[in-house]
C-alpha cells in the first residue's frame, strides 16, 4: 500500500504545473504515500509501528518471527481517505503469512490495490484512479538471543516490492490524459526486545517509480520506535520518521496507547500524527484466533487536503485470523 500514492504523484507533477505549485503538491502526494498506516490498530495509535509485535499490523519484517503464538495467519485492510467534495480515495490489502520450519524465519505475502471515482480537485483538473496494485514479499528471522541480558532476542528482516503499478486519469480542460507508472521498493528492519515489556524497532525503506514517460521519483524513509507495556492492559509506543522525497527532507512523530478493557477481548485505542491537532482513536475485538480493529485519524492528510479538498480524514478497518 505504500507505494500506491507516490505513483500517481510521479504520474501528475507535470500535469499541474499551471493550476498549483507542482512541486509542493507532488511531494505531499509521496509523503502521503510512505505515511500509509499498516493496519487499523497502529493507525488508532497515531500510526506508531515501529517496534510493534505481530500482534499488532507493521510494515517492518522484523516483527514477524517475534511472537511464537501462531503458525500461519491472513489478515484484510480496508481504507478510505476523505477530501470533501474531492477524490475519495479507497485502498485495500491482504496477507498471508507462515512460518517456516526448522526455525528458519516467517515469510508474508501481501497484495494491495487503490481506485476512486473521479472527482474534482482544488487545481482546476479532475482525478481518477482507475487501480494501482502493488505486490510486496518479506521475511523475518530471529538471529540472536542473551545479546545484552538474559532473555533478550535480536531480529531483523527484508521487504521487496517487485510490483507497483498505477493506473490514473487526468481530465484537465475537457481533455483526459491517461497515463501510467511502475516502480518497486527495498526495506530493512531490526526489532530488539529487551524484555516481556519492552521492544525497540528500526525500520529503512528505499521506492523508485517512474511515469511511462520517463518520469522518476525517489523516496527514502527512516523509522525508530520504541513501545512499552506500562501496565497488564496498558500499552504504549512512538515512533520517530524521516522522509525523503526527492531530495526534500521531513520529520515527524508518532504516539499512542493502548488500554485493555476487558483482558484479552475489548481494548480501546488513541494516539497523535505528528500534532496535538490530529488525533487518532480506536476499537479493537478478539478472540482467540481472531480479531477485528477499527480507526479513525482527523486531519491525517490535511497537507493532501489543501490540493484536494476536504480535511483529509482517515477511516480504516483490518480484520485478521491466525493458527
Amino acid at each position: 500500500m505504500k507505494k500506491i500514492l507516490a505513483l500517481i504523484f510521479a504520474l501528475s507533477f507535470c500535469f499541474f504545473a499551471v493550476q498549483a505549485h507542482a512541486e509542493d503538491f507532488g511531494r505531499a502526494f509521496a509523503r502521503a504515500s510512505v505515511e500509509l498506516p499498516p493496519g487499523a490498530d497502529p493507525a488508532s495509535m497515531g500510526n506508531a509501528w515501529t517496534a510493534q509485535t505481530p500482534d499488532y499490523s507493521s510494515y517492518s519484517s522484523a516483527t514477524l518471527p517475534a511472537s511464537t503464538d501462531f503458525k500461519v495467519g491472513t489478515s484484510w485492510n480496508y481504507l478510505v481517505a476523505d477530501f470533501g467534495k474531492g477524490p475519495r480515495l479507497k485502498l485495500w490489502s491482504g496477507t498471508a503469512t507462515g512460518k517456516l520450519p526448522n526455525d528458519f524465519g516467517v515469510m508474508q505475502l501481501s497484495y494491495a490495490n487503490a481506485w476512486s471515482r473521479q472527482s474534482s480537485t482544488e487545481m482546476g483538473a479532475d482525478l481518477k484512479l482507475e487501480s494501482a496494485p502493488v505486490l510486496s514479499l518479506q521475511y523475518g528471522v530471529k538471529i540472536a538471543s542473551d545479546v545484552f541480558k538474559k532473555g533478550d532476542k535480536l531480529f531483523i528482516g527484508a521487504t521487496y516490492d517487485p510490483v507497483s503499478k498505477s493506473d490514473l486519469v487526468i481530465v484537465l480542460d475537457g481533455d483526459k490524459i491517461h497515463s501510467k507508472s511502475k516502480g518497486y521498493s527495498l526495506g530493512a528492519s531490526a526489532l530488539y526486545q529487551y524484555d516481556e515489556k519492552l521492544n525497540v524497532g528500526a525500520f529503512y525503506s528505499h521506492g523508485h517509480s517512474k511515469t511511462d514517460d520517463e518520469s522518476a521519483s525517489n523516496s527514502d524513509q527512516w523509522r525508530i520506535g520504541a513501545a512499552y507495556h506500562v501496565a497488564l492492559l496498558t500499552y504504549v509506543a512512538a515512533d520517530l520518521d524521516r522522509t525523503t522525497i526527492d531530495g526534500s527532507n521531513k520529520n515527524k512523530w508518532y504516539l499512542g496507547i493502548e488500554q485493555g478493557i476487558v483482558k484479552d477481548i475489548i481494548y480501546v485505542y488513541g494516539g497523535l500524527a505528528n500534532g496535538f491537532g490530529k488525533p487518532t482513536a480506536g476499537l479493537g475485538i478478539y478472540t482467540k484466533n481472531a480479531g477485528l480493529n477499527l480507526a479513525y485519524m482527523y486531519k491525517y492528510y490535511e497537507d493532501l487536503a489543501k490540493y484536494l479538498g476536504g480535511r483529509g480524514n482517515v477511516l480504516m478497518a483490518t480484520a485478521y485470523v491466525r493458527f
